[in-house]
C-alpha cells in the first residue's frame, strides 16, 4: 500500500512540475539577460513580418545597437553549394553561411541547422556567438545580386546571449 500511495504521489508532482512549465505566456527563459529582446524561437516569424529594410551592404541591430558593415563581401563555392557573407564592422565581424538558398523561402537558422548558420564574433573572436535560433528570409539569388533578411540568436562562450535583429544584405555577386 505504502508503494502504491508513493507512485501515486511520485505521479501527482511530476504532473505538477511539467503543468508549472507551461504557462503559454511569452517567451521568458531567463528575465535578467538581453534573451527578451530578441524574437521568440518557440513563434518564429511568418513571412509577412519580415518587413524591416536595411543599409547596404549588410546592416542590422546586436543587442539592440545598430550596425552597418565598413566592409562585406560574398562568396559562392561552386562545388559544395555554400554562400558566404563575411562583413566587417570596426573590429567585429559577422559571418553567414548559406547552402543553397532560394529566394521567397524562409530558412531556419536554429540550432543544429549547419546548413544555414550565423556566427557573430566580437572584441577579435574572445566573444564568438554562434546562432542558436533564428530564420532567414531570402529575396534575391541571381546572378548579380545576393540579398535576404535574418535575425538569429547566440550565445558567446561566457553564457551571455547575443541578440542579431533587423539583419539585412544586399550584395553584389560581381
Amino acid at each position: 500500500m505504502r508503494k502504491i500511495l508513493y507512485y501515486i504521489l511520485l505521479t501527482g508532482m511530476a504532473c505538477g512540475a511539467f503543468q508549472a512549465c507551461n504557462t503559454g505566456g511569452n517567451y521568458d527563459a531567463s528575465p535578467s539577460s538581453n534573451g527578451n529582446s530578441s524574437i521568440n524561437p518557440l513563434n518564429p516569424l511568418t513571412a509577412a513580418q519580415f518587413t524591416w529594410t536595411g543599409t547596404s551592404p549588410v546592416s542590422g541591430n546586436i543587442n539592440g545597437s545598430p550596425f552597418v558593415a565598413d566592409t562585406a563581401y560574398y562568396a559562392f563555392i561552386d562545388t559544395t553549394g555554400f554562400n558566404y557573407i563575411y562583413a566587417k564592422i570596426g573590429s567585429k565581424y559577422l559571418f553567414l553561411d548559406l547552402f543553397e538558398v532560394y529566394p521567397g523561402t524562409i530558412y531556419n537558422m536554429g540550432y543544429h541547422q549547419y546548413d544555414i548558420l550565423g556566427t557573430w564574433v566580437d572584441s577579435l573572436g574572445y566573444q564568438s556567438a554562434l546562432g542558436n535560433s533564428g530564420e532567414l528570409d531570402m529575396i534575391t539569388n541571381d546572378s548579380v545580386t545576393f540579398s535576404g533578411r535574418f535575425y538569429f540568436q547566440g550565445v558567446n562562450s561566457y553564457g551571455a546571449i547575443i541578440n542579431i535583429t533587423n539583419g539585412y544584405f544586399n550584395l553584389s555577386k560581381n
